[in-house]
């Protein structure tokens, strides 16, 4: 049963932009972002910002689902946690 399932590692939005070509103002069009919509798309694959509902579900759509609102929670949670110092103990 395992076999027949197809199993994908989901990609940050950076990695499949860059692989299909793809500015960020392409990437920006394709989500339908506004005219300011690349720096947007700078800012989530930097993870200084987090889509909004409606935005992460054209960005699984434009993406066939390769993207996943968890790489972006991963992105921000891993960035946070860097600022974070450690405990003393």
């Amino acid at each position: 049963m395992l076999a027949s399932m197809a199993i994908f590692l989901a990609m940050t939005l950076s990695e499949f932009r860059k692989q299909h070509g793809w500015s960020l103002a392409e990437m920006a069009r394709r989500i339908g972002l506004g005219p300011h919509g690349a720096k947007t798309v700078q800012r989530y694959e930097a993870g200084l910002r987090l889509p909004e509902p409606d935005v992460m579900a054209r960005i699984i759509s434009a993406t066939d689902g390769q993207v996943t609102g968890q790489t972006f929670y991963d992105r921000v949670i891993a960035r946070r946690a860097a600022t974070v110092p450690a405990s003393v103990d």
